[in-house]
């Protein structure tokens, strides 16, 4: 993958995370992604409640999907993030699936 490729998904994925609020989710930075400069830090919790950051992931693509069970949409994408990260080397790259359904 070209570097302006990952960067700009990443941008991508991280634009809609603005638009999104959830319990468990919390920004730790102000404003928006900027193309060429460090990606916003942000936590979550996994369903299991063992806190992340984004800088658990350093040095990786992470694309990260903003989704709610009740989205059907979001749930017919499922299967094709799945495959993806099949594809993909997990040493190089992540997917984080965040859900923001309020329970």
């Amino acid at each position: 993958m070209r570097r302006t490729f990952k960067l700009s998904m990443l941008l991508l994925t991280l634009g809609s995370f603005f638009g999104c609020t959830s319990r468990g989710i919390q920004e730790e930075s102000k404003g928006p992604a900027v193309e060429g400069e460090k990606a916003p830090s942000f936590s979550f919790k996994d369903q299991f409640g063992k806190q992340f950051s984004l800088s658990n992931f350093q040095g990786k693509v992470v694309l990260i999907n903003f989704w709610a069970t009740w989205c059907i949409p979001c749930r017919d994408e499922m299967p094709s993030l799945d495959f993806l990260q099949r594809q993909m080397d997990q040493s190089q790259f992540a997917i984080l699936a965040l859900s923001v359904d309020e329970s």
